[in-house]
């Protein structure tokens, strides 16, 4: 997990944020499942690493990187890992797909940094960094 790996996070609400955080869009759990198994902290963290898939795809990236840019650090954090180990899977896709993974990655980050809480900061430069080293 690159959360507690890369980043050395060890607090077990972030870290189970972190393995939670595709479930709301994946699968049919829901924040109030999440919540009655995880508590009120962790499931809002979830929540909010969520896009609304209701909307239209261009509207929900919006939502989505506006709500990252107000989140929690832990929220952020959380994010900053899922885009790390996108980067990281995603030399082995096609060009055009790992094309995508590269341009949402950069979409994201701009998102964060708007308002980048201090404790994700580091992380932020690493995955930048990694994201440098991957365009060049």
């Amino acid at each position: 997990m690159v959360v507690r790996h890369f980043f050395g996070v060890s607090d077990s609400r972030v870290l189970t944020a972190a393995v939670l955080h595709d479930t709301i869009e994946d699968t049919t759990t829901d924040y109030d499942d999440l919540r009655d198994h995880f508590g009120d902290e962790v499931a809002s963290w979830v929540a909010a690493l969520s896009k609304d898939m209701r909307r239209p795809e261009d509207e929900r990236e919006q939502e989505y990187m506006a709500a990252l840019a107000r989140a929690p650090w832990q929220v952020q954090v959380c994010k900053l890992a899922d885009i790390f180990d996108n980067l990281v899977d995603c030399r082995h896709l096609p060009p055009e797909k790992q094309s995508t993974v590269r341009k949402r990655a950069r979409d994201y980050l701009h998102a964060l940094q708007i308002n980048l809480k201090p404790e994700a900061r580091q992380h932020w430069d690493t995955v930048s960094d990694l994201l440098k080293r991957i365009e060049a």
